[in-house]
């Protein structure tokens, strides 16, 4: 299996094969887009590094095969399965043109069809697809993304890797939240979090501590979710993941002006912008403030404009 870049940012195609690291720029709207000889099944590994992005797969005439995409952040991953004999085209696009610019790294690892581990990649993938087309509003696929993340995670756990059952776990969280299961996303993001815990992911432990932070915040528990926004911010910062600290100090900010107290509120949103100090010209494009302000929780991927807006609610 070989793989060639096809994008402007080589004047030569570099080569791409299997068990190896590579490293791309991803800046402004413009994809990484890469031309992929498969013959069996592989794996493809995406890691945002500074920016969230997308992986949509085609086969060389158009025809859109699958997509996966990174949205628990810069500094983190996701993966694609594709299983074909034919070429394939990958194009990896940001998922915000606004964000500021990032990297990506892709591996890409060789899977026998037949064994666990492709099996539980099957079942991921298929809910990762109907993750993304409820996403993108073009199905209301939310059940069929759930009982597929749970089926993954068993699959997962069969297969003997408990990083990518802990994976499963955590986006099955996520769409439990948007089918309003909040026990259920509870129970879920626990047992996330504890294999995180258990193999040293420290990202994936801040990632579960903010997202049940979140869903205590929505249901009133003000107390616990700001003991687990410091938790998540103080291992954000400890790692040196100023993206994800921002986030995590921007939900305190936001917790803590709901409570009244707009002073310490102000004070989380002041830290956030001068973490994200170099994007204020943000401020210079046209956006619609007052539409952000009608928001009842900020989207938070865009941390820098978020903490730029609740800085002027909170004065």
């Amino acid at each position: 299996m070989l793989a060639f870049v096809v994008s402007a940012q080589a004047s030569d195609p570099d080569a791409v094969t299997p068990g190896r690291a590579y490293i791309y720029d991803l800046a402004g709207d413009q994809p990484v887009i890469l031309r992929l000889a498969v013959s069996g099944s592989a794996l493809v590994r995406v890691r945002n590094i500074g920016r969230d992005s997308v992986l949509t797969i085609t086969d060389v005439s158009g025809t859109k095969l699958g997509r996966s995409a990174g949205w628990r952040g810069p500094e983190h991953h996701y993966f694609a399965l594709i299983e074909t004999e034919s070429e394939v085209i990958l194009t990896i696009e940001p998922d915000d043109p606004i964000s500021p610019p990032g990297r990506i790294g892709l591996y890409i690892e060789l899977l026998a069809p037949d064994s666990p581990l492709a099996q539980a990649e099957r079942v991921m993938s298929n809910a990762s697809d109907s993750n993304l087309a409820f996403y993108y509003g073009e199905a209301d696929t939310r059940e069929s993304a759930l009982n597929d993340f749970q089926e993954a995670a068993s699959l997962f756990a069969v297969a003997g890797n408990n990083a990518r059952k802990a994976d499963a776990l955590f986006e099955a969280a996520n769409v439990s939240d948007i089918l309003c299961r909040r026990r259920l996303a509870h129970k879920l993001l626990e047992e996330a979090g504890s294999i995180w815990s258990d193999i040293d992911d420290q990202r994936g432990v801040a990632a579960t501590e903010n997202l049940r932070g979140l869903f205590h915040w929505a249901t009133g528990n003000s107390e616990a979710s700001i003991a687990l926004f410091d938790s998540a911010a103080a291992r954000r910062k400890s790692m040196g993941d100023d993206y994800f600290y921002v986030e995590a100090i921007n939900n305190l900010g936001l917790v803590h002006r709901e409570k009244g107290d707009s002073r310490l509120a102000a004070q989380y949103f002041r830290d956030a912008v001068e973490f994200y100090q170099g994007d204020v010209n943000l401020l210079e494009d046209e956006i619609d403030l007052e539409r952000w302000k009608l928001l009842p929780r900020p989207p938070w991927m865009n941390n820098s404009l978020i903490g730029l807006n609740n800085l002027g609610l909170a004065n």
